[in-house]
């Protein structure tokens, strides 16, 4: 993480941001892959995201560090990840709990299979979906049987878990379970591809800064 100070408001405040990929919230992750990538010349956005300033902040702040700080925090982005590195997971932090993650999907119940279809029916989905999908599978294993109200509530825990690791089990769940692919889980892969393409398409500052 990194830590600095700005003022806002005539203030000094303290601020902190993920430093690499893998220091990102899930929400921060999502974010990133939503909000950003369809504006991705807008790097007061990225940084509003990073930090959880107000947008409004970052953009009128005339604090030189903020300046500072924004390319030495964004420049991370313009590295993408290698997904091949990634792990399934056994356990999930969430909040503190670890959940044990399930290995076999064969007996979800319906309940699961038709709010997980529903979630997902496009490769612009499978990002923004992770947390729905992730409290579907595990709920259950949470509370002992599957319960739709608390599905929604556990989602946005899921949303302040490390979002590598909240990936990293997607990708696992995505793209090995014949359970998930049959309801519509099956294109990660092209996700991925786009991502690797997108990365190309950074300004070339943004990839030169360490």
């Amino acid at each position: 993480m990194i830590n600095f100070s700005i003022v806002i408001d005539g203030k000094k405040q303290k601020v902190s941001s993920p430093s690499s990929w893998d220091e990102l919230s899930l929400n921060q992750f999502i974010r990133i892959e939503t909000e950003f990538m369809n504006d991705k010349d807008n790097f007061c956005l990225l940084f509003s995201i990073l930090t959880g300033l107000d947008i409004d902040i970052v953009e009128g702040t005339t604090d030189k560090e903020a300046e500072r700080q924004l390319y030495k925090i964004c420049s991370f982005i313009a590295k993408p990840m290698n997904f091949d590195v990634f792990k399934h997971n056994t356990f999930l932090d969430i909040e503190g709990q670890l959940v044990k993650v399930p290995t076999d999907l064969s007996n979800i119940s319906l309940g699961q299979k038709i709010m997980i279809s529903q979630s997902v029916k496009n490769v612009e989905d499978i990002v923004k979906e992770i947390p729905i999908v992730l409290a579907n599978i595990l709920q259950p294993v949470i509370d002992d049987k599957y319960d739709r109200e608390k599905v929604k509530l556990l989602s946005e825990k899921i949303k302040n878990c490390n979002g590598v690791q909240c990936y990293s089990l997607a990708k696992g769940f995505f793209l090995t379970s014949q359970i998930l692919k049959s309801i519509g889980l099956s294109n990660l892969k092209e996700y991925q591809k786009q991502k690797m393409k997108r990365a190309n398409t950074y300004p070339k500052w943004l990839k030169e800064i360490d």
